[in-house]
């Protein structure tokens, strides 16, 4: 599969969300998820979102560089969903967005949309 790699590196609160992201992500698919899945789902839900500046507002607050790696993997298939992603984020910022932010963006947006519907999920039995 043809995919686009972006490398980069990020502070820890970002990596604390990503991790929690991915979890959320993975129960609501009740699978195993990658990091790039998820900011890719986040991304989908992004643009599809009420209010897409007040998402891009919280990113750019915490989109800080520090001594975390991610290695974010596009599917080339997904890669104008990612471009439309980060060209509405542009719409709120003074400049262009960066990959880093368009990630930070992905995984808030995971938080503000994955579960606005939780019927699919199986109820588990008391015991």
């Amino acid at each position: 599969m043809s995919q686009v790699i972006y490398t980069f590196t990020f502070d820890k609160s970002v990596f604390r969300l990503a991790s929690h992201a991915i979890r959320i992500h993975s129960h609501h698919t009740l699978a195993f998820e990658s990091v790039s899945a998820t900011a890719l789902k986040g991304m989908e839900i992004f643009l599809c979102a009420e209010d897409p500046k007040a998402l891009v507002e919280e990113a750019q607050e915490l989109d800080l560089p520090g001594d975390v790696r991610v290695t974010l993997r596009i599917p080339l298939s997904q890669k104008p969903m990612f471009q439309q992603a980060r060209d509405l984020a542009m719409q709120y910022t003074d400049h262009p967005v960066p990959t880093r932010l368009a990630f930070v963006i992905a995984l808030l947006a995971v938080f503000h949309g994955t579960f606005k519907d939780c019927s699919h999920l199986p109820v588990a039995e008391p015991d």
